[in-house]
């Protein structure tokens, strides 16, 4: 078991660091990104929009779906602007 997790480590660091140079930003602001600012945004923006469809739910007001709506959107765009680069780093550069 520890040596499948050093060999995802190993990857996932390979992926960031093709990443980095792909972009030309560094591997630290990377992680900065992702780890400390995309992640927690998209977990918040789906905790908020769960919250404002349970108060639609059970006060039927149009605001918290609309709301709820919006969240939603905002963490699946958060969870796009991590997965994008990544995807692009695996597909289009040459290991």
């Amino acid at each position: 078991m520890n040596e499948l997790g050093n060999y995802l480590c190993d990857v996932c660091i390979n992926i960031m660091q093709a990443a980095s140079d792909a972009s030309g930003l560094s591997y630290g602001l990377i992680n900065i990104l992702f780890f400390v600012i995309l992640q927690p945004l998209a977990i918040l923006s789906f905790m908020i929009s769960t919250f404002m469809y349970m108060a639609y739910y059970n006060t039927e007001k149009s605001i918290y779906k609309t709301f709820s709506l919006i969240f939603v959107i905002l963490g699946f765009i958060c969870i796009f602007a991590v997965l994008f680069p990544i995807l692009y780093t695996i597909i289009f550069i040459p290991w």
